[in-house]
């Protein structure tokens, strides 16, 4: 049926928009005509500007009986947004909801509005933002002047027949045969055999990814895939061992192998001998969506009070899954970077949460990802040019299953907004680049996100049957909107990395995108600025402190010269006083109320990334008030800073005015 067809009608006089859906609260916020077409809810208000959402962003419609009359419709947008209006007529209302249901999830493709014909002049500017032969130039494949001639490229899979979730060029260890490779991709769940897909430039180690091997309950061994394993430790080094994250939990991967699937069987004696293998517990697609609605459920409720939101969104699991992923993926990138390991990456399918964590595992190492332009080519590689299926976990169109929907691709993004908010400096974007992100793969307002893999997407691309979403988001007045101006390019020289934190204290609820009960709660620049504030330790405050500062020490200083005394002798208060060099928090932002108390704690927090409120310390750990062993024992010792000599440089940042400030409090502690 035809789009136009289902609007059963598209005007509705008479509306009221309210802040909740209940009416007795208070007054409502405007009034006007709802009118509804093909692509969108509009809401035309009498004495203001209109309100528009696209069908496609419509979670779901609410219908709630008012006491005295009239009908309230609840929009739930995938924005996790809402918006109230009472329809005074409740057939009206009824033939409303029913016809923004249907038309969020159409029945064919062309009806979305990312659906846009172009003519065929139209430069491609967009389609082409990520290639993977400049993707494997930037990395060095078979470079030998960069020591990755152990690598090569492969053409097997030019036609995507091979696998039809993979691109038609992929990188191999350079002593594997092509006809070897066939072999394995009949022992690897979807053909989705091992391939390369991150080669670090400082040690040996690289980052793979793949699907579960076809072991089954009889334990079938494929010999070329062992050889294949043993070819890419062998391309790494050869004496090193090896690291397998298996996504699943070890009970689930068991219930794999008795359908046919499984695991590498790793340890002495076994065919992946050399290996060790990890299983994450990270939730499969239905169990993820179970927990997400809970968690959203939590976040969504007006009248829930603190205690109880807090209890809800742990309970929900999600907080968990963030965590888990945070610390796979460190345990990844301390393994590649720091051990010069292979790491291998694998789920069921190897397209959810494999995903998730090679995505997130090459963001904590490479700083080009965590530019604007470098995180959207990060997106195009890991999840869209590797087959994240987004159409069949988003329900794009047709009539999906709601058992296959996965908020895999948000949960990434939650992810991103952790380690952004615990590395200010280290991302040249802020969050609301990660929110119109989950937005538009949401609203298939262009052809980026549309359909299951590249196969499929080519044909949007070779057509010209859809705009990509690429050049809207890197036009300069949008750029200007994403850019953290907190952002220090070489803030975290190499060989650091970022060591994320992934402590229940360090990942928060991420308020501005879960937490809107109202259409109209954030502006576009409040996160900018809020995020600046906190980056630079409160700094809008700190010009002020200093100047009380000096003018308390300025006056001690001339009571000193007129013979009025300083109180106690300069030994005496520098053991007394001494540890206590940065306010009193000792967690670098001037906070004045972190775990630490002595001056070491401050100035390493202050060193490696050299600003205002520590993210990094000098050896490359979290700087979040833990203790140094702390950290340790989370991402595995001690860090080099990457300058050649062996001093930990922990020098404090000369123009920052929060350590002029500490030291101000330290002579005036002196002169005490």
């Amino acid at each position: 049926m035809d789009p136009m067809e289902l609007i059963q009608q598209p005007k509705l006089p008479g509306v009221l928009q309210y802040s909740t859906p209940d009416t007795q609260v208070g007054p409502y916020r405007a009034s006007g005509m709802l009118w509804i077409n093909p692509i969108y809810v509009i809401f035309e208000r009498d004495n203001s500007s209109s309100l528009q959402v696209m069908h496609t962003e419509v979670d779901s419609v609410e219908l709630r009986s008012q006491p005295a009359q009239g009908t309230m419709m609840t929009l739930h947008l995938k924005t996790f947004r809402q918006l109230h209006f009472w329809i005074p007529v409740d057939s009206h209302a009824k033939n409303a909801a029913t016809t923004i249901q249907q038309l969020s999830c159409p029945a064919k493709y062309i009806w979305l509005p990312g659906y846009q014909p172009m003519p065929s002049d139209t430069n491609l500017e967009g389609w082409d933002l990520f290639s993977l032969d400049d993707e494997y130039k930037r990395m060095g494949v078979g470079d030998a002047q960069r020591g990755k001639v152990t690598w090569r490229l492969t053409h097997i899979n030019k036609d995507m027949k091979l696998c039809s979730t993979y691109p038609p060029e992929l990188v191999v260890p350079a002593d594997v045969e092509d006809e070897v490779l066939e072999q394995v991709a009949r022992h690897r769940t979807h053909r989705r055999f091992p391939i390369v897909i991150y080669l670090d430039p400082i040690s040996p180690g690289v980052l793979v990814r793949c699907s579960q091997p076809r072991i089954g309950p009889r334990g079938k061994t494929c010999y070329p895939d062992t050889q294949l394993f043993r070819k890419i430790r062998k391309a790494c080094g050869g004496g090193i061992g090896g690291v397998i994250l298996d996504t699943r939990s070890a009970s689930l991967a068991q219930t794999h192998k008795s359908k046919g699937g499984g695991f590498e069987p790793t340890g002495t004696g076994t065919p992946y001998s050399g290996w060790k293998q990890h299983f994450c517990d990270l939730m499969p697609c239905k169990a993820l969506q179970a927990a997400f609605t809970r968690f959203r459920e939590a976040c969504q409720d007006p009248a829930i009070d603190m205690s109880a939101l807090w209890s809800k969104v742990e309970s929900s699991g999600w907080l968990t899954q963030v965590r888990t992923c945070l610390f796979a993926a460190a345990a990844a990138a301390k393994s590649i970077r720091d051990n010069g390991d292979p790491v291998v990456i694998h789920g069921e399918s190897g397209w959810d949460n494999t995903c998730v964590l090679t995505a997130l595992t090459q963001l904590l190492l490479d700083p080009h990802f965590r530019t604007i332009k470098g995180f959207m080519q990060l997106i195009e590689k890991e999840w869209l040019t590797m087959g994240h299926p987004f159409t069949l976990r988003h329900s794009h169109f047709g009539h999906p299953d709601a058992s296959e929907r996965g908020p895999f691709f948000l949960l990434f993004l939650d992810c991103v907004h952790q380690c952004l908010h615990q590395f200010p400096f280290c991302f040249e974007f802020t969050d609301q680049l990660l929110i119109d992100l989950h937005r538009h793969s949401q609203v298939s307002d262009s052809g980026t996100f549309l359909f299951n893999n590249l196969l499929e997407r080519q044909m949007l691309r070779d057509t010209k049957q859809a705009p990509s979403l690429w050049p809207a988001l890197l036009d300069p007045a949008t750029v200007r909107k994403y850019t953290n101006p907190a952002f220090a390019p070489d803030g975290l020289p190499p060989p650091m990395w970022l060591r994320v934190s992934y402590r229940a204290q360090a990942v928060d609820v991420w308020t501005e995108l879960y937490c809107w009960h109202d259409f109209e709660v954030v502006t576009p620049d409040a996160r900018r600025r809020q995020l600046l504030a906190e980056a630079m330790g409160a700094l809008p405050s700190v010009e002020e402190e200093l100047k009380l500062v000096l003018e308390e020490v300025a006056l001690l200083e001339k009571q000193l010269g007129d013979g009025g005394g300083g109180g106690g002798d300069d030994d005496d208060d520098d053991d007394d006083d001494g540890g206590d060099g940065d306010g009193g928090d000792g967690d670098g932002d001037g906070d004045g109320d972190g775990e630490a108390g002595d001056e070491n704690s401050s100035r390493e927090q202050q060193g490696g990334g050299g600003k205002a409120n520590g993210v990094v310390a000098g050896d490359g750990s979290r700087a979040d008030g833990a203790d140094d062993n702390d950290n340790d024992n989370e991402q595995g010792g001690d860090h080099d800073d990457g300058d050649g000599d062996d001093n930990d440089d922990t020098e404090e940042y000369e123009g920052d005015p929060l350590n002029v400030l500490q030291d101000s409090v330290q002579s005036l502690d002196a002169s005490r």
